[in-house]
Formats: structure tokens, sequence, C-alpha cells
């Protein structure tokens, strides 16, 4: 077994792909290399739990009147997307809960926690 293979190998049987030993030389990499990228891709994809984080957008949005669709439109975004950060679905990147605060005209801190906010049923 070539010694450059042999981590590829290892991959592959260990993500229960079976092949077949490629022949030496260019045709024979490109095999191998393909079959490790399907191995790659068969993986589950998976990422690690996220820290919660908290937020008090549908609060805020809602008692400035605002419907996701205006909120969203305001800061760029789809309003699913908006629906999605208010469920504690998605996490906002730091430039959209930078938009978010300035569109509801808050302090970030005022939307946005690491701990869920003290009398309220902020949304993780």
């Amino acid at each position: 077994m070539d010694q450059h293979f042999f981590p590829a190998v290892l991959a592959l049987r260990h993500a229960g792909v079976q092949f077949s030993w490629p022949e030496r030389g260019e045709l024979g990499c490109k095999q191998m290399l393909h079959e490790c990228y399907i191995a790659f891709m068969l993986q589950p994809m998976s990422r690690p739990k996220e820290d919660p984080v908290y937020n008090r957008v549908e609060a805020l949005r809602s008692h400035r009147g605002l419907s996701r669709q205006q909120l969203a439109d305001l800061v760029g975004v789809h309003y699913q997307t908006i629906g999605y950060i208010e469920r504690g679905e998605y996490s906002p990147s730091l430039l959209l809960a930078l938009k978010i605060a300035h569109a509801l005209d808050c302090e970030l801190t005022d939307i946005f926690s690491i701990t869920p906010f003290e009398g309220e049923a902020g949304r993780a």
C-alpha cells in the first residue's frame, strides 16, 4: 500500500466505502481522490452546538408597530430570516445584528444577549 494514500484509505474504510485499490499512476490517483471526495460528502454534516443567543427582536419589533416584512426590508433580508431570528432558530451575523439594532433604534445589548433577559421570555 502506498504510504501517501494510507490516511485516505483509513478514512474510506471508516466511512464504510468499498473501493478497489487504484492502479499506480495519474489515473489511479484521480480515482483515489474521487473516492475520498465521495466518502467525505457522505459523512453526516454537523456543526458543534453553539451557545444560545437570546433576543427580544419580536417584542421590540411589535412594540414599534413593524411587521416582519417591514423590518426585513429595513435591514435587507428576507422576512423569513426575521422569523428564524425571533424564534431563536438562527443567530444573526454581527453586521445583521447591528442593522436590526439600528432599525429598531436600540442598543445591541437591548436586543441580543448570551444570557436570558430578566422578566421576559426572550427567545434563545
